[in-house]
């Protein structure tokens, strides 16, 4: 938390030092809001496609960075996404960081598949996949369906959970803990599993991972991040 606290401060322009350099609440305020508006590519998702831009997003569901990840699934369930289970920003050794996305080797493979699709046509890129859920109260169980539109066919799928998450930019919430099982082939391009909790939950968010090998390089991609009420 030191260390943390040192970054911050040498990083950050304080409200202070802003108005000290004569800016203004209103130009603070228009600032802020220019420096979010450039980095929300959703924003502009339409025109991209129009020039044929490929995107792909490496994500962590513990980076306290980039919030909401349970709302951009809702609205954007196509988006090309690898939603890292327990991923985390980063931090300095010894802060308890043990996934830090940026340096996580199947999202550096990833940079490698996208790659090895985008310029030399190597292999695919994978649909995300459509998720079908079924929650019983009663028996504490989800049932997670993924079904993938392109027919694809990953070699190792999994499905990962954590109950009753901190919330969004809270320290705590960078290390909730994730669970996970396999999940099985159930049909063409189908893979289902099964999520069973022991005690009463208020919510659960959970994502399918799935892995898929072709021509010598391996992408990691997964479902967006959902969530289900437990009661």
């Amino acid at each position: 938390m030191l260390n943390r606290q040192k970054v911050r401060a040498f990083e950050r322009i304080t409200l202070a030092e802003a108005r000290g350099a004569g800016w203004n609440d209103q130009e603070i305020n228009d600032a802020c809001s220019l420096a979010w508006e450039v980095s929300r590519i959703t924003n502009y998702l339409p025109a991209l496609r129009k020039r044929s831009l490929e995107l792909f997003y490496n994500e962590g569901t513990n980076d306290n960075v980039s919030p909401g990840l349970c709302g951009v699934g809702q609205l954007f369930p196509e988006l090309p996404i690898y939603v890292v289970p327990g991923g985390q920003h980063g931090g300095a050794k010894g802060s308890g960081v043990t996934r830090s996305v940026g340096a996580w080797p199947p999202v550096d493979e990833n940079l490698y598949a996208l790659a090895q699709h985008h310029f030399f046509h190597a292999r695919p890129l994978v649909a995300p996949p459509k998720i079908q859920t079924q929650w019983d109260p009663g028996a504490q169980r989800l049932h997670v369906t993924a079904t993938f539109p392109d027919g694809a066919e990953p070699q190792k799928n999994d499905l990962w959970w954590s109950v009753d998450r901190h919330p969004d930019y809270t320290l705590a919430m960078e290390y909730d803990p994730w669970q996970s099982v396999p999940i099985q082939r159930t049909g063409p391009a189908a893979f289902a599993g099964d999520i069973v909790v022991v005690t009463k939950i208020t919510n659960m968010d959970f994502v399918t991972v799935h892995q898929h090998e072709q021509n010598g390089s391996t992408l990691t991609l997964s479902s967006p991040l959902l969530r289900v009420e437990g009661r």
